[in-house]
């Protein structure tokens, strides 16, 4: 699997690209994110189907691209009302609390995801 994760100073930005990443560099890049140094990492499979994991150091947007639908996690236990300020790829912006995940969830995802198991997963 591929990786690439930001690194980024003020307003600059420098990819780091990891070729044949396994499921422990995933999370160990996951604990990296912080929302202001590393705020976006995108894992590349083999068949072509994306996953991005942006923010941190506790919200994260999940998303999955994958033959051509581009679906979003849910977290279920959310007030549908309330928005949350994430910073995914350098860029703030409000989310809805239900697209707003924990480190665990993001964590359990990507190992779906490495399984090949992400379909199982709450997506929207």
């Amino acid at each position: 699997m591929k990786i690439t994760y930001d690194n980024r100073i003020k307003n600059k930005n420098k990819d780091t690209v990891v070729s044949s990443a396994t499921c422990d560099d995933a999370i160990s890049i996951l604990n990296q994110l912080d929302g202001k140094k590393h705020t976006l990492v995108l894992f590349e499979n083999e068949d072509a189907s994306q996953m991005m994991v942006g923010g941190g150091p506790e919200n994260f947007i999940i998303t999955l691209l994958k033959d051509d639908n581009n679906l979003a996690l849910r977290r279920g236990n959310a007030n549908p009302e309330s928005v949350v300020e994430i910073c995914a790829g350098g860029q703030f912006g409000d989310y809805p609390e239900y697209l707003s995940n924990t480190k665990e969830t993001a964590a359990a995802a990507i190992e779906s995801f490495f399984q090949s198991k992400e379909g199982t997963l709450d997506w929207i």
